[in-house]
Protein backbone atom coordinates (compact mmCIF):
# COMPACT_ATOMS: atom_id res chain seq x y z
CA UNK A 1 0.00 0.00 0.00
CA UNK A 2 1.29 3.42 -0.92
CA UNK A 3 1.51 6.26 1.56
CA UNK A 4 -0.10 9.66 1.09
CA UNK A 5 2.70 11.47 2.85
CA UNK A 6 3.99 12.72 6.17
CA UNK A 7 1.47 13.51 8.81
CA UNK A 8 0.61 16.64 10.68
CA UNK A 9 -1.95 16.67 13.48
CA UNK A 10 -3.13 20.18 12.62
CA UNK A 11 -5.62 21.03 9.92
CA UNK A 12 -4.59 24.62 9.29
CA UNK A 13 -7.76 25.40 7.36
CA UNK A 14 -9.91 24.61 10.38
CA UNK A 15 -12.04 22.26 8.25
CA UNK A 16 -13.84 19.50 10.06
CA UNK A 17 -12.46 16.13 8.89
CA UNK A 18 -15.66 15.02 7.19
CA UNK A 19 -16.00 18.34 5.39
CA UNK A 20 -12.49 17.95 4.04
CA UNK A 21 -13.16 14.41 2.80
CA UNK A 22 -16.56 15.42 1.41
CA UNK A 23 -14.95 18.32 -0.47
CA UNK A 24 -12.36 15.91 -1.88
CA UNK A 25 -15.09 13.49 -3.01
CA UNK A 26 -16.95 16.39 -4.61
CA UNK A 27 -13.80 17.49 -6.45
CA UNK A 28 -13.25 13.94 -7.71
CA UNK A 29 -16.86 13.70 -8.91
CA UNK A 30 -16.30 16.79 -11.08
CA UNK A 31 -13.08 15.56 -12.73
CA UNK A 32 -13.22 14.85 -16.47
CA UNK A 33 -12.01 11.26 -16.10
CA UNK A 34 -13.54 7.89 -16.95
CA UNK A 35 -15.71 6.13 -14.38
CA UNK A 36 -13.14 3.40 -13.67
CA UNK A 37 -10.49 5.92 -12.63
CA UNK A 38 -13.06 7.99 -10.72
CA UNK A 39 -14.04 4.85 -8.78
CA UNK A 40 -10.38 4.16 -8.03
CA UNK A 41 -9.91 7.73 -6.77
CA UNK A 42 -12.97 7.48 -4.53
CA UNK A 43 -11.78 4.13 -3.19
CA UNK A 44 -8.43 5.74 -2.38
CA UNK A 45 -10.19 8.46 -0.39
CA UNK A 46 -11.74 5.74 1.77
CA UNK A 47 -8.57 3.63 1.97
CA UNK A 48 -6.31 6.55 2.86
CA UNK A 49 -8.77 8.77 4.78
CA UNK A 50 -6.68 8.75 7.97
CA UNK A 51 -3.53 9.71 6.08
CA UNK A 52 -5.36 12.40 4.11
CA UNK A 53 -6.65 13.99 7.30
CA UNK A 54 -3.24 13.73 8.98
CA UNK A 55 -1.39 15.64 6.26
CA UNK A 56 -1.35 19.42 5.93
CA UNK A 57 -4.36 20.31 3.75
CA UNK A 58 -2.56 23.12 1.98
CA UNK A 59 0.30 20.97 0.74
CA UNK A 60 2.90 22.88 2.74
CA UNK A 61 5.06 19.79 3.17
CA UNK A 62 5.13 18.28 -0.31
CA UNK A 63 3.48 20.96 -2.43
CA UNK A 64 0.46 18.79 -3.25
CA UNK A 65 -3.11 19.46 -2.18
CA UNK A 66 -5.41 16.58 -1.23
CA UNK A 67 -6.63 15.96 -4.78
CA UNK A 68 -3.10 15.83 -6.16
CA UNK A 69 -1.96 13.51 -3.37
CA UNK A 70 -4.91 11.14 -3.86
CA UNK A 71 -4.34 11.16 -7.63
CA UNK A 72 -0.67 10.26 -7.20
CA UNK A 73 -1.29 7.48 -4.69
CA UNK A 74 -4.13 6.08 -6.83
CA UNK A 75 -1.94 6.00 -9.93
CA UNK A 76 0.81 4.32 -7.92
CA UNK A 77 -1.60 1.69 -6.57
CA UNK A 78 -3.01 1.02 -10.05
CA UNK A 79 0.50 0.69 -11.49
CA UNK A 80 1.52 -1.67 -8.69
CA UNK A 81 -1.59 -3.84 -9.17
CA UNK A 82 -0.97 -3.97 -12.92
CA UNK A 83 2.67 -4.92 -12.44
CA UNK A 84 1.65 -7.70 -10.04
CA UNK A 85 -0.85 -9.07 -12.57
CA UNK A 86 1.77 -9.02 -15.33
CA UNK A 87 4.27 -10.77 -13.08
CA UNK A 88 1.71 -13.45 -12.28
CA UNK A 89 1.42 -12.40 -8.67
CA UNK A 90 -2.34 -11.93 -8.72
Amino acid sequence: MTSIGPSSAQDSTGDAPLNRLDRLRHDIARLPVDEEFRAALLASVERYADQILARPPDGTHDGMDDLEAVSQVTLSDLYEASAMRLAGGD
